[in-house]
């Protein structure tokens, strides 16, 4: 089966079974093309835009899944937490795990913010830099 361009096989096919982890021989399979044809493909923007995108969804997907488990994760760490029955060591360890997911999350919510300040800070200094282009340096 040839594309719209001409191209044998499916170029969606190719980016769907890649984009959910296959490897490249199982998703040239997939999309009845060439491992070559594939790898031509491959390097077309078009292409590498439709896998991006693709891979970012899956990704979204399986972020809400985890984000979805991760309440019900919670739930069951605060109930062994709270139940009277459970013996004193499986407290502490749904304790140290609350504790150990909390710092994590922590520390990845800091990084993001840090990394958008240093990309505001880099564009700050581009404006500033046009800016004194522009104007000259009067200072």
């Amino acid at each position: 089966m040839r594309d719209r361009q001409g191209y044998r096989g499916d170029i969606a096919v190719l980016c769907a079974q890649l984009a959910a982890g296959a490897t490249l021989r199982d998703a040239v399979a997939a999309a009845d093309m060439s491992d070559r044809t594939a790898r031509r493909r491959l390097k077309d923007p078009d292409v590498q835009a439709m896998l991006q995108r693709l891979t970012d969804e899956r990704s979204s997907a399986v972020t809400a899944e985890l984000v979805t488990l991760g309440r019900k994760a919670v739930a069951t760490l605060a109930a062994v937490m709270d139940d009277p029955l459970a013996g004193e060591n499986a407290k502490l360890r749904a304790a140290q795990a609350v504790l150990t997911l909390t710092i994590r999350y922590q520390e990845h919510s800091v990084e993001r913010r840090l990394v958008a300040l240093e990309e505001e800070h880099l564009e700050q200094q581009r404006v500033r830099a046009r800016l004194e282009q522009f104007f000259g340096d009067e200072s």
